[in-house]
């Protein structure tokens, strides 16, 4: 972000390599990879093509932004005083103590990060030579500070690890602890660090506690409000909902971590042909352009993005992926939009793998758990992902209605078709009112009556001529 500040405060100037150094890095050893891996970055989050340029390279010079800028003035806004909590940066017990004292520097020169997330920091004068860190937490607790950074190196086998931990001071104890991969790129390691510590504070700003069962719940008064008789599953599912303005979802009221665990369970059910891509595919769109405005370096958005979009090439989109991963290397979201991909590219080896990266980094995320099951039945195992499913049950009653109807459809691929109607009969009650469970009741019933296709026709209320593309009703479990 600091070199775009540069570009875009000198555009129409050429900008030599020393001096994006000089001004950003405070003249630290960068290599001429590493800036040019930032302008690389830079022109995929502006969205860069052959055709529309915003950042010209000048070779043996530099860098040209090459967009009119207009500089606004605003007039003064009159806000009432803001309570800010005061946090405590300390540098990071690390063996090399130069490195540490980088990051450190780095930290305190992005204070805005801070600022926006509504804190204030002390002085680094006051923790640059801390000694005694029990004492100096007493004495800055005394004076009001409120959360205190601290970071510690840990070998792990060949690699090198460093804990970053936000601690409540009242209480002394870790309130969100992260890890961030040391690499020999050290540039790559300050985006790193920044990135995480945004993390951090936006937990606590934005309280994501909420279990994404209770929002699944909750949805339909809280996100849709679009019809009062249905719950969030049927503006997925049925016909009567493909013309509503994805626009009259209220977003706000859920943080974009629950968004997309709520827009990704979807995805992967989608992925068994039990609901149309296209409907989860344009809530993704309303969540992502919610983020990039927003936060337009978010890589869970960049993730999304690139999943949905139809128009890039597998190689194209495998690049935007491991750029989202590098921007956010221990966002499970990432991880998990990239296993979606996969799965659309029935590449479910790898996908398999990548979803298991998720689930270690995030061992409660729901949507990711449904899509591991998912890719376990698209790959020939459904007793795999039979027993995985099971194992699922019984942790949250609202998650327990998807996990039967998952149960119930692959039971019934595998010919069990009394333990299909029981799990079904575990979720009866929600049958008239969740277009979802009627939907699963269908695709059982039919698989024993064999006329899957004018039952679908029916369910859905669709037009006798002809079904939409694969895209739309894509049914590998009962092809």
């Amino acid at each position: 972000m600091a070199v775009l500040l540069l570009l875009v405060k000198n555009a129409g100037e050429v900008i030599t390599k020393d001096h994006i150094i000089r001004e950003v890095w405070k003249g630290g050893e960068v290599s001429d990879e590493s800036l040019s891996r930032c302008i690389y970055v830079l022109r995929k989050l502006l969205g860069e093509s052959s055709t529309y340029r915003y950042i010209n390279t000048v070779y043996g010079k530099g860098y040209l932004f090459v967009m009119n800028v207009i500089r606004v003035t605003r007039q003064p806004v009159k806000e009432l005083p803001e309570q800010k909590d005061t946090l405590a940066i300390f540098p990071f017990v690390m063996q090399d103590k130069t490195l540490s004292m980088i990051i450190f520097d780095f930290i305190i020169n992005h204070s805005a990060i801070f600022e926006e997330k509504g804190f204030r920091f002390l002085p680094a004068a006051l923790t640059v030579n801390i000694h005694n860190l029990t004492e100096s937490f007493n004495n800055l607790r005394t004076t009001g500070v409120r959360y205190f950074l601290t970071g510690i190196e840990l070998k792990t086998g060949s690699d090198t690890v460093i804990k970053v931990e936000l601690i409540d001071s009242a209480l002394l104890t870790v309130v969100f602890r992260e890890s961030v991969v040391l690499s020999e790129d050290n540039s790559l390691n300050l985006v790193r660090f920044n990135n995480i510590i945004s993390l951090l504070l936006h937990k606590i700003t934005h309280c994501e506690k909420k279990e994404f069962a209770k929002a699944l719940v909750s949805a339909n008064n809280k996100l849709c409000q679009i019809r009062n008789n249905y719950n969030n599953y049927s503006f997925f599912l049925f016909e009567s909902y493909k013309n509503v303005d994805s626009r009259s979802l209220l977003l706000d009221n859920y943080d974009t971590v629950t968004l997309c665990h709520l827009a990704g369970c979807y995805f992967s059910l989608a992925s068994l042909g039990l609901m149309k891509y296209e409907k989860a595919e344009e809530i993704i769109n309303v969540i992502t352009d919610k983020v990039l405005i927003e936060e337009p370096c978010n890589a869970l958005a960049i993730s999304m993005k690139t999943l949905i979009c139809r128009d890039n090439h597998t190689k194209q989109k495998e690049s935007d992926f491991q750029l989202a991963i590098i921007l956010s290397p221990l966002s499970a979201e990432v991880y998990y939009y990239y296993s979606c991909c996969l799965v659309q590219n029935k590449e479910y080896e790898k996908a398999q793998i990548m979803t298991g990266v998720a689930l270690s980094l995030n061992p409660d995320f729901f949507a990711a758990k449904i899509l591991y099951a998912v890719i376990l039945t698209l790959s020939g195992d459904p007793a795999a992902a039979i027993t995985y499913a099971t194992e699922m049950k019984g942790r949250d009653s609202s998650c327990d209605i998807i996990i039967n109807c998952l149960l119930a459809i692959l039971f019934s691929r595998t010919g069990q078709m009394d333990k299909a109607a029981a799990c079904l009969h575990e979720v009866q009650h929600y049958r008239d009112s969740c277009a979802f469970v009627s939907c699963c009741y269908a695709a059982v019933l039919v698989k024993q009556g064999g006329d899957t296709i004018k039952t679908l026709k029916r369910l859905q209320n669709m037009p006798q001529k002809s079904l939409p593309k694969k895209s739309v009703y894509w049914m590998p479990l009962f092809d």
